[in-house]
């Protein structure tokens, strides 16, 4: 199966279409992904727990947004070797980034062609202001993956303050990134180009550099502390619980 086509579950995920989506996964090389479009998010819930009984920590699993249909997954092959915590959201980060230059690329080919709008002649969003909608919706979910699961769990092993520790300077920056999200939010709205590129460069901070110089901390600092001090079962458990934070919740 080409790992870029869509795989529709029903509103009621049954054994046939969860071992149809396995058979599709398995098919799947390391670093291949499948999309799977789930009717309901209990049906997210219920394929994740099956995903994680089969495969354990052979995947990884990215929410890429909320449609009327139901919750579009992207179930990524990953190899059989032991999970880290710096593995597990530095793969998000690279992901996320990834989705966000995708975008501002576009946009800076759209300014330089002088095309205005991002929609498509049939009306529906195109893929640039898709990238830009998981973007959003992605790290709002890694944030809450973080401010819910990780942030509290390294406190507890290292007895370190929520308050004055290096995860309270992490989640005032989660605080700022909402914020400058809720801004960049409004640019699914926006029409032409060139508006859209001095709506982020008139931001006080650029985004790009906030979301680069938060990333690096997090990745030299707080995950490498946590994959040193956290045994082997007990990062398997936090990033297992950390995928089961299917949305942003925001």
């Amino acid at each position: 199966m080409d790992p870029s086509v869509q795989f529709r579950v029903s509103d009621r995920l049954d054994a046939s279409e969860r071992d149809a989506t396995f058979a599709a996964f398995d098919g799947l090389a390391t670093g291949e992904n499948l999309e799977v479009l789930l009717g309901v998010p209990g049906e997210a819930s219920r394929l994740l727990g099956a995903f994680q009984t089969r495969y354990e920590q052979s995947f990884d699993w990215f929410p890429l947004d909320e449609e009327t249909a139901g919750l579009r997954v992207q179930i990524t092959k990953r190899a059989a070797e032991p999970r880290t915590i710096g593995s597990f959201l530095g793969a998000d980060h690279h992901r996320l980034i990834g989705y966000w230059e995708e975008f501002l690329r576009a946009i800076t080919a759209c300014q330089l062609s002088y095309e205005t709008l991002f929609t498509t002649e049939d009306g529906h969003r195109s893929a640039t202001l898709d990238r830009l909608s998981q973007f959003i919706f992605g790290l709002r979910r890694h944030i809450r993956m973080e401010d819910d699961e990780f942030f509290p769990y390294f406190e507890h092993r290292t007895r370190m303050p929520a308050a004055s520790g290096p995860t309270a300077v992490m989640r005032a920056e989660h605080r700022e990134i909402e914020s400058i999200l809720s801004k960049v939010e409004t640019l699914l709205r926006a029409g032409d180009c060139a508006t859209v590129i001095q709506t982020i460069e008139g931001q006080p901070v650029h985004p790009s550099s906030l979301f680069r110089s938060h990333d690096a901390r997090e990745e030299a600092v707080l995950y490498p502390m946590a994959d040193r001090l956290f045994s082997q079962k007990e990062k398997d458990e936090l990033c297992l619980n950390m995928q089961k934070i299917w949305s942003s919740g925001r």
